[in-house]
């Protein structure tokens, strides 16, 4: 089963500090929800165990990351998942670039996710919801966190 979500978000805080944070591995790795245990294998890929809940799918799966693409201004990551009898492979790009006046930035992304195995079988629009609300939370984690740190 494929999907594909995209949006984008203004933060208040400037390209260079967005793009900055968008390139550590470990501060992106922070913002995903219900995540432990990072472990970094290189400068570009880290593993992290997720918690899953959504319909019968219940418990952890292991995360293979790696930012896969990155320049100035634009971002790729590659996310592998597997637990509990599923597999999921995930594209994360991520564009900054000026909303304007001031010193905030507009984070474009876009979100490809291959799943098969048993989370293949859950009603797609539960696992729509579901995927969304995810991404949703590691954009406002993503948001929150950079704002924090502008602020101090």
């Amino acid at each position: 089963m494929e999907l594909k979500i995209s949006d984008n978000v203004t933060v208040n805080a400037t390209e260079d500090e967005v793009s900055a944070f968008l390139a550590d591995i470990e501060s992106v790795s922070s913002c995903i929800p219900d995540s432990k245990n990072f472990r970094r294998r290189s400068d570009n890929e880290f593993d992290i165990e997720a918690e899953v809940g959504m319909a019968q799918i219940r418990g952890t799966f292991l995360v293979s990351g790696s930012l896969a693409k990155s320049d100035k201004r634009n971002f790729r990551y590659t996310l592998e998942a597997h637990g509990l009898g599923s597999k999921a492979h995930i594209e994360l790009g991520l564009k900054v670039s000026p909303a304007g006046s001031g010193s905030a930035s507009v984070i474009e992304w876009d979100a490809d996710a291959n799943l098969s195995g048993i989370i293949s079988g859950v009603n797609e629009q539960i696992l729509m919801r579901f995927s969304q609300d995810k991404i949703s939370q590691i954009i406002q984690n993503l948001k929150t966190r950079l704002e924090g740190r502008h602020a101090g």
